[in-house]
């Protein structure tokens, strides 16, 4: 049972941390439950999903089932709130102009040591 193991960790940590989960456990023919809020990381590691709300599952299936076809609502709205809306930072192609939002910080001139 894995829960939230990679949860604290930066990116390149954490897929690191996945390939060595995957490895052992395909090296040892065994099974693991991984439970997580982070559907990015479910849909790279798992082979099958069970989707809870309240306790009770809402609905199983393959990883590739349930990530690109979604059959509960409760499933359709996690991965909304996972992927872009179509067309997100895509801007106007034709002109070739990118919209991009200001980011929540900036920082300058700084000078480590």
């Amino acid at each position: 049972m894995l829960d939230e193991p990679t949860t604290a960790l930066d990116v390149t940590t954490q897929i690191e941390v996945l390939k060595a989960f995957k490895s052992v456990i395909k090296q040892e023919g065994a099974a693991a439950i991984y439970v997580t809020h982070d559907l990015s990381v479910v849909a790279q590691i798992a082979d099958h999903i069970v989707v809870l709300y309240a306790g009770e599952i809402q609905e199983f299936g393959t990883a590739e089932q349930v990530v690109s076809n979604p059959g509960h609502d409760y499933t359709r709205r996690l991965m909304h709130a996972v992927r872009p809306p179509p067309g997100a930072g895509q801007g106007d192609e034709a002109s070739g102009e990118h919209h991009r939002e200001s980011p929540a910080l900036e920082v300058k001139d700084i000078l480590a040591g």
